[in-house]
């Protein structure tokens, strides 16, 4: 833990704030992130050694469940199980964009019927009837 070394360092550059075990200690708790800071609340009696060597072994702990939290981790995601959750990804249709109808007169396109075909190609034809000869 760095900064244990870097308090002692300091606090012989302030000596009226660490001239007493109870000053020492409540300085050094001052100076751990919160996260420690809670978990120490609870030694109110230890010493300053004691909250020291508490940090130290809770910060040991507390890298040691990451790292293993880590390694779980990155084996479930290379064993590739199925018991992982699976992302769905909502993908609306495609709808297009709304466009009013237009006026009768621009739709109407000429077609021609084809019954008028057939039509058209029996009067070309001869027509030939069976009593005719």
């Amino acid at each position: 833990m760095e900064y244990v070394g870097k308090f002692n360092y300091l606090s012989q550059y302030a000596p009226e704030h660490v001239n007493t075990d109870a000053k020492k200690k409540r300085c050094f708790m001052h100076g751990l992130n919160s996260k420690l800071q809670t978990m120490l609340t609870t030694c109110t009696m230890a010493t300053y050694n004691e909250i020291v060597s508490t940090a130290i072994t809770i910060e040991e702990k507390n890298h040691q469940h990451k790292e293993a939290k880590k390694r779980k981790n990155v084996s479930m995601a290379s064993s590739g199980s199925t018991s992982q959750c699976q992302r769905v990804v909502y993908r609306p249709v495609y709808c297009p964009p709304y466009r009013p109808p237009q006026q009768q007169s621009q739709q109407q396109s000429f077609v021609r019927p084809v019954a008028s075909l057939s039509y058209s190609h029996q009067l070309n034809t001869p027509s030939v009837h069976p009593n005719n000869p």
